[in-house]
This record gives C-alpha cells, structure tokens and sequence, in this order.
C-alpha cells in the first residue's frame, strides 16, 4: 500500500482545493519549447482525472480532481525533452513539468518549484506515494493512443485500455487511487 503522511494528504487536498478555486498566477518563462508542427514531435491533449480514498489511524482521506492536459516531446532528439501542461477543467493552469536533459522541473500555480530525476521520484517527492509516473510519461512518448496499455512495474497497480481512455488503478481493501486519462485529437502532425 502506498504510505500516506500527512504532508502527502495535505498536498493531495491543497492540489483539490486549489483545482476547485480557480487560482492563477502568471506562468514563468519555459525551458522547454517544442514545434509540434515537427514530425518528431509528439503532442497530444485530452482530460484527466485523480480520485483516491485513504484509510488512516487519523480518519479517511476521499478527494477527487479533474482537468485536462497537454503533452508536448521530442523524444527522439539527441538531447530528450518534454513538457505535461495540467489545467483545470476551466483552463487556470495547475501546475506546468517540464524534462530537460538532467532533470525534471514542477512549477506550481503559485510559482513553487519542484526537482526530480524521474517522473516517478517527482510524484514520490511531491505526495509521498509510489504513482506510476513513467508509466504515464511512456504512454504519452508513443502517441496517447487508446490501443496499448503501459507497462507498470509498481506492485499492485494495473493499467486498463478502452476505446476512449487509460485508467491506471491500485486499490487494498478498502483503500483505491485511480487515474483516467482521456485523449482528445492530437495537436500536432
């Protein structure tokens, strides 16, 4: 079972609250601009979805968000880049990653900066859970196309494909998180 603190509570909460309430700040400058008019780029956008349900010794922990997302990379370039967009459903933007060659760089509504190596560690860093972060960064990199699921190598989650989504499931007992990620048409070649 993913190990919940409370920080990682506190900041799934905060990251619903803050879905809800629409906060904007304006968006610092990129390290990361793609051309999605290049062949080799892949770009996609569609909408997301994060609902979890916690048990602790302190209470139950329910929350969901919603919004979209936009996938910009040049995976095949000598150096890799790529940057994921999350908005809410009424377009404030949520938080912008971007992945340079070292890194990856999580830049919040707020302004705030988050570092990772991985997307995995990122998720690991900012909620104190095991998400399947490169499994969604991969899926993205081959298209956002409903066709084939991920591979997940984290124990107890499981990726499920339909026509129209990628649901990416872990539940224990009476404890679950689930993701869905809905593609829309791709917006570049």
């Amino acid at each position: 079972m993913p190990d919940l603190s409370s920080r990682a509570l506190t900041a799934l909460s905060i990251a619903c609250i803050v879905a809800l309430a629409g906060c904007a700040t304006a968006p610092k400058p990129s390290l990361v601009s793609i051309d999605c008019t290049n062949a080799e780029s892949r770009c996609h956008e569609g909408r997301f979805g994060l609902s979890y349900r916690i048990t602790r010794k302190d209470g139950v922990f329910e929350d969901a968000v919603n919004g979209t997302w936009r996938w910009e990379s040049l995976p095949q370039a000598s150096v890799p880049v790529a940057r994921l967009d999350l908005s809410t459903v009424l377009g404030t933007r949520l938080a912008s990653v971007e992945q340079t060659r070292r890194y990856l760089l999580l830049t919040d509504n707020s302004g705030k900066q988050y570092m990772a190596r991985d997307w995995d560690d990122l998720f690991q860093t900012l909620f104190e859970l095991k998400l399947p972060g490169e499994a969604i960064a991969e899926w993205m990199n081959a298209g956002a196309r409903p066709t084939a699921a991920p591979l997940i190598a984290l124990p107890g989650w499981e990726a499920q494909m339909t026509a129209r989504r990628l649901r990416l499931s872990w539940q224990q007992q009476d404890d679950r998180i689930r993701i869905d990620l809905i593609p829309d048409t791709g917006v570049g070649p």
